[in-house]
């Protein structure tokens, strides 16, 4: 469970109709400006030192050049698209809560944004890099999200995503042990928000999505997944969150590609 150092404010959590993309959206209105200064400012430890390095690290790995065109999915206020933009000439950062865009924008970057869902993005653009931060558990309809990612995504393309780990985030959550949760069932959950550091007034929504979903969806649609990695904080890092140290990984990282066209 989460150490939240005395605050005693009641945690809410449990499971609820799927939320519809525009109730997803409100909630991230509500918190965009808080998430915006958690990860500036460094409060939200595991954004900042464990899950965007291992996004950064994977597409270190796949050795693209500085001409790639990326599309940064769910970008939110923008942070880890502004690291895209150093290494890259073109990024585009996407996310439908208005907000979100409108700090993003207030940054100075070269990077450019719009407010829009994946799904609603038009087949005119067309990139080599798609980035899904902390995204497909957010979603509420995985299928469309990764469909639409297909489009954009160019012969030859790389994809790479994290999402929180299906099978160890319900237990540092706690919810695992509850009645309504059986790993390999679909759920939506409505909870207040929280990190290691902070707990918010809001509750957002997240999907638990057993691993071999995330699998499945992304193959069905003719994507090779070329590396899972766990994400673990270093022991530097694991000192900081003030906290029993982490005995398995929160977070999960892939590099996929989309293959090249056969005659």
């Amino acid at each position: 469970m989460i150490d939240l150092a005395g605050d005693t404010r009641p945690i809410r959590m449990r499971p609820v109709r799927p939320p519809t993309r525009a109730e997803v959206c409100a909630r991230w209105d509500l918190i965009a400006e808080e998430r915006d200064g958690q990860i500036r400012s460094g409060v939200d430890i595991s954004m900042r030192h464990v899950i965007i390095p291992g996004v950064v690290g994977l597409i270190r790995s796949a050795q693209l050049g500085r001409q790639t065109r990326v599309l940064d999915v769910g970008c939110g206020s923008g942070y880890l698209t502004e690291r895209l933009a150093r290494r890259f000439d073109t990024v585009l950062g996407i996310d439908p809560s208005a907000l979100s865009i409108e700090l993003a924008r207030a940054q100075p970057t070269r990077a450019s944004y719009i407010q829009r869902w994946v799904e609603e993005m038009s087949d005119d653009q067309q990139f080599d890099l798609v980035v899904a931060n902390m995204v497909f558990m957010d979603t509420p309809d995985l299928e469309s999200t990764v469909s639409a990612i297909d489009r954009l995504v160019v012969p030859g393309g790389t994809v790479v995503i994290s999402v929180l780990h299906p099978c160890h985030w319900p237990y540092y959550w706690g919810y695992a042990y509850e009645d309504w949760f059986e790993y390999p069932k679909e759920v939506a959950i409505e909870a207040t928000f929280r990190i290691t550091k902070a707990i918010s007034e809001v509750e957002t929504f997240h999907f638990h999505r057993p691993l071999e979903r995330y699998s499945d969806v992304l193959c069905n649609r003719g994507f090779l997944i070329e590396r899972f990695v766990e994400l673990m904080p270093s022991a530097k890092v694991a000192r900081q969150y003030g906290t029993t140290p982490a005995r398995f990984p929160r977070f999960l990282a892939v590099l996929a590609s989309k293959p090249e066209l056969r005659d």
